[in-house]
């Protein structure tokens, strides 16, 4: 019997076609399917849970806590979400328990977590010995500066430091336990740091007054405090040995950055500062003393515009005694000098002061002077000072005075100097470090420095630490003037003033063995520090800049510890750095003027012609 192709279904390879057969076999293939089921929440819903775990887990990283609102309101939603969607679904999460390619992520999770565990256990048990710390806090809280870590350091070399936390009795409110609190991460912080740098050598605990009554008791006889038990309520005590020293609460808290109404921040935490400076007190045993010379119109700790009580405040804090001296009444400088500090003369040394000054460098003194621009009308070599500086290879032309113009679109504007630290050839190692620090120094009205080819002196080198900007960029143009500022708007003269960049502060030191001279002999080196500017570490500048304090510390400790005692201040816990430069600004013009809208449009043309097709 013949057979036609329709008979088939009318394929071509002769084989009949699924659900043939007329309206029967349609009718038979409609009954054999089986009907989709409804969707159900499930799936979605624990999407959803497992989106705001995610964002507990963000949270978690970006605040730096284990737990609090910003953790806890995610977490409880997620397990929210979950538990509606498997109440919603109840029967198809039961079902897909049992079915076995359900089954086996479930698998696969628990051998992860299993896995995660032993992880965290390995963890547990080894970070007590191999410490690492990933530091992911806004304001680093969790990260020590360069100076605490080279501190922490420096303390095998003396016995175990103990550090006990005084509570005081309760009072009311909340500010005791905020600030008892931030002290203890704090030194959580500082005995991990210690467990990697200097094993065992650093404990903390803190001693409640109210409850250890004769703890407190014995505690306060050795610090010979019994009268006055006040001194280190919720304040730290440090004990080495026979060395001691304590930390006042109010002495972790001070002045911040410049806030937007033009004042300081008040009551800004500096605990690490304080903690640091303690443990230098007992890493360096005694005070070191400076002579503070004075009887020139030289800024004192007594007040008033030309103060320096902020200055020897810093210094008093990392156990330097400040004395004041006048050379004029002295045959020399004691013995008992660690440095000597000339801060901003007005009137001119006599020549058996500079002759006494001369005699302390020469047997291998610290010094550190602060000069000013000469103001109209004085004499060129108004301090006295200008003549040894250069016999040690240093000119100082106070006769400049180093100004910077801003340039804008109508022309140019005088704004005052503010130099970026920046790493430069042949610098100082402060400049290094300050770099590194991103510091940014504040100067008002500031002389010049230079370097004088071949000095009276052999076996010395001069380093620059500051540098203005170069005479002429994209965005300013500086250089050293010699006429008044105050005479109208000057120019610049190529025969009078110096270009840019000025060299504002500058380190001189002996040079190496292969470069001294033969007059060099085995003799110690004197070791000097100038800057051009003495507004900078005066009162009205030291505090609210940073950048100035990281100078003026920098070189008091390469001073006295050379280049293995360098390190920058702790930032204060507000202390947040914005340096917009103008090609930045230009930069944020162009994103917001041009290129989004340009976006903007060309994704609506884009839009536009599709439709149109």
């Amino acid at each position: 019997m013949a057979v036609s192709r329709s008979d088939y279904g009318g394929r071509p390879d002769g084989r009949p076609r699924l659900g043939s057969g007329g309206a029967a076999g349609a009718a038979a293939g409609d009954s054999g399917r089986r009907k989709r089921p409804a969707r159900r929440p499930l799936l979605p819903v624990t999407i959803a849970g497992c989106g705001c775990l995610a964002a507990a887990f963000v949270a978690m990283l970006a605040k730096g806590a284990i737990w609090n609102w910003a953790v806890g309101a995610p977490f409880a939603a997620a397990i929210l979400f979950t538990a509606v969607g498997i109440a919603l679904d109840w029967e198809d999460f039961k079902r897909s328990l049992s079915s076995r390619r359900m089954l086996a992520p479930f698998m696969v999770l628990a051998n992860a977590l299993l896995a995660a565990a032993m992880v965290g256990l390995a963890g547990y048990f080894f970070g007590a010995r191999h410490f690492a710390l990933i530091d992911l806090t806004r304001m680093k809280e969790l990260t020590l500066s360069a100076r605490s870590a080279g501190l922490l350091a420096r303390l095998r070399d003396i016995e175990p430091v103990e550090i006990i936390l005084v509570k005081g009795p309760d009072m009311p409110g909340g500010s005791r336990e905020a600030h008892l609190d931030r002290v203890r991460r704090l030194m959580e912080v500082y005995e991990a740091e210690t467990a990697r740098a200097a094993p065992g050598k650093l404990s903390f605990r803190m001693l409640d007054v109210i409850r250890e009554p004769a703890a407190a008791k014995e505690l306060l006889a050795r610090l010979d405090l019994s009268d006055n038990p006040e001194e280190i309520y919720d304040g730290l005590v440090f004990l080495s040995g026979d060395r001691k020293r304590y930390v006042r609460a109010g002495t972790m808290y001070g002045p911040g950055a410049y806030g937007t109404d033009g004042r300081p921040r008040s009551n800004v935490f500096r605990g690490e500062d304080a903690v640091s400076s303690a443990l230098a007190a007992l890493i360096q045993g005694d005070r070191r003393v400076v002579y503070s010379v004075v009887g020139h119109g030289e800024r004192t700790s007594d007040g008033g515009p030309r103060g320096n009580k902020a200055l020897i405040g810093l210094l008093e804090r990392r156990n330097f005694e400040v004395r004041q001296i006048q050379l004029a009444e002295r045959t020399g400088i004691p013995d008992d000098a660690s440095m000597v500090l000339v801060h901003g003369p007005k009137s001119a040394w006599l020549p058996e002061e500079v002759g006494r000054l001369e005699s302390y460098l020469d047997g291998g003194g610290k010094a550190l002077i602060l000069l000013d621009p000469l103001a109209p009308g004085e004499a060129e070599s108004a301090s006295g000072l200008e003549g040894l500086l250069a016999e040690y290879g240093l000119a100082v032309r106070r006769d400049l005075r180093t100004i910077a113009f801003h340039r804008t679109m109508t022309g140019r504007a005088k704004v005052s100097l503010r130099i970026p630290a920046k790493p430069l050839p042949g610098a100082s190692p402060i400049a290094d470090a300050m770099a590194k620090a991103r510091s940014l120094c504040a100067l008002d009205g500031a002389c010049a420095l230079d370097k004088i080819p071949a000095p009276k002196r052999a076996g010395y080198e001069v380093r620059p630490i500051l540098l203005s900007p170069p005479y002429e960029t994209e965005e300013f143009l500086t250089w050293a003037e010699s006429e008044p500022v105050e005479r109208g708007e000057p120019s610049f003269e190529e025969n009078k003033d110096m270009k840019g960049p000025v060299m504002l502060a500058a380190e001189i030191t002996g040079a190496p063995a292969e470069n001294a001279g033969a007059s060099g002999g085995g003799r110690p080196k004197a070791h000097i520090i100038v800057t051009a500017d003495s507004d900078m570490a005066a009162d009205s500048l030291l505090e609210p800049f940073r950048g100035n304090r990281d100078l003026v510390l920098a070189a008091v400790q390469a001073l006295h510890g050379g280049e293995k005692a360098l390190g920058i201040e702790p930032r204060p816990m507000d202390s947040r750095d914005a340096r917009v430069e103008e090609k930045d600004l230009r930069g944020l013009l162009v994103l917001f003027a041009v290129a989004l809208p340009g976006l903007a449009l060309a994704a609506g043309a884009v839009v536009w012609y599709a439709r149109r097709r």
